[in-house]
């Protein structure tokens, strides 16, 4: 994109939901209406323990409980997005990938209640990528003809 601009809300998301926004396909994210989101808001949605794997969204529309109660819990909204940086996506998507290899080799999947469960803390942020390195090295391991010698699979 090239431009600069502010973030107004950091989301953790499910990997699965992010890399289908990054590759635009989901083009809105229903989330509890806990933050002022509003259009023209740009939104950092980040996978759990993994800041650093991003992509950014500008709001574009935001549809609330109170709008539409026959189709939304109270406190929650549906906000649209639009992805404003293609280099993000990229990256987001080739992340994801290594996710599903990861949970394919080694029938591994992080319920949605795990993802977000953790605190918002440094603490959190470790916890996930030790258990993600953990299994990485596990698929080393295996590609390699390994036993792994770790903590065993569970």
């Amino acid at each position: 994109m090239g431009e600069t601009y502010k973030i107004d809300f950091a989301i953790k998301t499910l990997p699965r939901f992010l890399a289908a926004a990054a590759a635009g396909e989901k083009t809105f994210t229903i989330r509890k209406n806990d933050r002022p989101y509003e259009a023209g808001k740009i939104v950092r949605g980040y996978m759990p323990g993994f800041p650093q794997i991003f992509c950014d969204f500008v709001i574009t529309y935001v549809l609330t409980a109170e709008e539409f109660p026959q189709g939304l819990q109270p406190g929650y909204c549906v906000c649209g997005i639009q992805l404003l940086d293609g280099e993000q996506s990229r990256a987001v998507l080739a992340a994801y990938e290594v996710i599903k290899k990861i949970e394919e080799t080694l029938n591994f999947k992080a319920e949605q209640s795990e993802y977000f469960s953790a605190p918002r803390t440094q603490k959190a942020t470790n916890y996930w990528a030790q258990a993600w390195y953990e299994h990485a090295a596990k698929i080393h391991d295996l590609i390699n003809g390994n036993t792994y010698c770790g903590e065993a699979a569970k």
